[in-house]
């Protein structure tokens, strides 16, 4: 089971927005963000919340098939599951986590780590550098995987001790 776990604490995947020069990678379960030379001081709070939610879902549906195929790869259980495990699916799938910047001003939502929301508070590009604001956003989006996960460490022992 070592192998499995430590290749599924690899997937990596990068996503970019065309036409857009920002990009994000999520490894080791922590993401990264980086911002084009000139790209945040142009933008609007709004305009960057819609790419980076967009970015954050592509995010998510890369890292959800990249770990499936891991799973399949070493052949393990995938998607033969009993009444208990059918269960846990249809819990973990209701589970809301949230992470946000120390400033309050950078937040991430996700359920079951889909549909991902990120909001940027008005002010934000006047009020916040380039560079703090890229980790802002990898600091709000890991408090909110941090998040997922403690969740669903939790469900585990409900289900099964």
């Amino acid at each position: 089971m070592g192998d499995l776990a430590d290749r599924l604490s690899r997937v990596t995947v990068t996503a970019t927005i065309p036409g857009v020069e920002i990009e994000a990678t999520l490894r080791n379960r922590q993401l990264s963000l980086w911002l084009g030379n000139g790209v945040y001081e142009f933008m609007t709070e709004s305009r960057l919340s819609e790419y980076l939610t967009r970015l954050g879902r592509k995010l998510s549906v890369g890292w959800a098939r990249d770990y499936r195929a891991t799973l399949v790869l070493f052949n393990a259980r995938v998607g033969d599951y009993d009444a208990t495990g059918r269960a846990f699916l249809a819990e973990r799938a209701e589970l809301l986590a949230a992470g946000s910047s120390e400033d309050g001003r950078v937040r991430v939502t996700a359920r079951d780590l889909q549909g991902v929301e990120v909001t940027v508070e008005r002010g934000t590009v006047r009020a916040v550098p380039a560079d703090r604001f890229a980790a802002d956003v990898a600091a709000a989006a890991n408090r909110m995987i941090d998040d997922y996960t403690r969740q669903v460490r939790l469900l585990k022992v409900k289900y099964w001790g």
